[in-house]
């Protein structure tokens, strides 16, 4: 935004320059004198403080909203950054993946929301968001409106709400060939572009990288089934077969 708004000031500058230079020209029949350059310089040196007062406030408007766009953005998709943090450690920037292999592309997150969005439905994932925000409200920030996201993170109700959709992503894999084709489809589809690299080509999001996220999103799943206390909530919850198949789905991408 700051270079799109200094490429306009010269913009301005210079489209100003030209009309009063082209004004002045008609008006003396293609020839200056000295005083009517230095005439037309005092005109411009005026029109200079309005366009400098304009642009200083569009910059002072900009960095505001922008500050406060920051603010907003800390606490928007807390649900979605829950879900992300599971695999966070294993997510590198594209040139990091040149000798990260194994590493999952940052530049698939866009394609991972669209997923949740299709896999949970507007209503399921809404509610979700307002439990994820109202763990954020009681844990507070700072004075600047930044969340604590180690604390957040490491809240019990955050966990909680984390492992409940996580399970129910696992039992959307009951058929997992199938609907790891479709993951692999839906989170291509939102892939950031990228230039080649030195590398070859740019990263995606294959089987491999599918089953790796998979791995680390359901690292919590498992050990909650062998609690049994959790268990017999589970079946409470579900069934005993729905149970059955979250354990299949977990050791297949453990």
């Amino acid at each position: 935004m700051v270079h799109e708004t200094s490429e306009e000031l010269g913009e301005a500058l210079h489209g100003k320059f030209v009309q009063l230079l082209t004004d002045k020209l008609r008006s003396k029949d293609g020839r200056l004198s000295p005083a009517d350059v230095a005439e037309m310089g005092e005109a411009f040196r005026r029109e200079l403080k309005v366009i400098e007062t304009v642009f200083l406030d569009a910059i002072k408007s900009y960095t505001q909203g922008r500050m406060e766009g920051r603010k907003a953005q800390n606490r928007s998709r807390l649900f979605h950054r829950l879900l992300v943090r599971e695999f966070e450690d294993r997510s590198a920037d594209e040139r990091a993946l040149k000798d990260k292999p194994n590493f999952l592309s940052r530049r698939m997150l866009p394609g991972v929301f669209h997923m949740l969005a299709l896999m949970f439905g507007k209503p399921k994932l809404d509610t979700y968001e307002k439990q994820t925000e109202k763990v954020a409200e009681r844990l507070g920030g700072t004075a600047d409106g930044v969340l604590d996201w180690s604390t957040f993170y490491q809240a019990q109700e955050a966990s909680q709400i984390a492992l409940h959709a996580e399970i129910e992503i696992a039992k959307q894999f009951r058929d997992a060939e199938k609907r790891l084709s479709w993951m692999i489809a839906v989170v291509n589809s939102g892939m950031i572009p990228t230039r080649e690299t030195a590398a070859g080509s740019p990263w995606v999001f294959n089987e491999g990288a599918a089953e790796e996220m998979l791995k680390e999103l359901f690292s919590d799943v498992g050990p909650a089934l062998k609690d049994e206390p959790t268990r017999k909530a589970c079946a409470r919850q579900m069934d005993t077969e729905t149970v059955e198949t979250l354990d299949k789905v977990v050791r297949q991408f453990g």
